[in-house]
């Protein structure tokens, strides 16, 4: 099973996100800010993170950058979730050097599709309900 770490500072964001990750069999880990996750992949290293954007401590953008800092990290795939659906969002995120981009709401489908975008096929080929 993958392992994902989910951040994402709004609890109910962060709730249905988990859910939908775990319905697809996915192992998820939560943090609530850049931070937090940061200590976290010190631990353990993810198949994937999946974070939001705007988060208090440390953004979507300042953890991509200190992931991408740590050799140990910076292969590691990053999945951005961000209220920003205005036209060039998107490409501003990739050109950040995000994985993969999706905007709020989250739609499952969309997600299931970045997620076997970027994860090894053995194991994301679970589907989300």
């Amino acid at each position: 099973m993958s392992r994902i770490l989910l951040v994402e500072d709004n609890e109910l964001n962060r709730e249905l996100l988990r859910t939908m990750l775990e319905t697809a069999g996915y192992e998820v880990e939560e943090a609530a800010n850049g931070m937090e996750a940061m200590a976290m992949l010190e631990r353990r290293l993810p198949a994937l993170i999946v974070t939001d954007m705007q988060m208090p401590l440390m953004s979507g953008a300042a953890l991509l950058q200190a992931v991408r800092r740590q050799p140990h990290l910076a292969k590691i795939k990053v999945l951005v979730v961000s209220a920003f659906a205005m036209r060039g969002d998107r490409e501003r995120a990739l050109a950040q050097g995000f994985d993969g981009y999706l905007t709020k709401p989250v739609q499952k489908d969309e997600l299931r599709e970045q997620i076997r975008a970027l994860v090894e096929p053995a194991t994301a080929g679970a589907e989300l309900p």
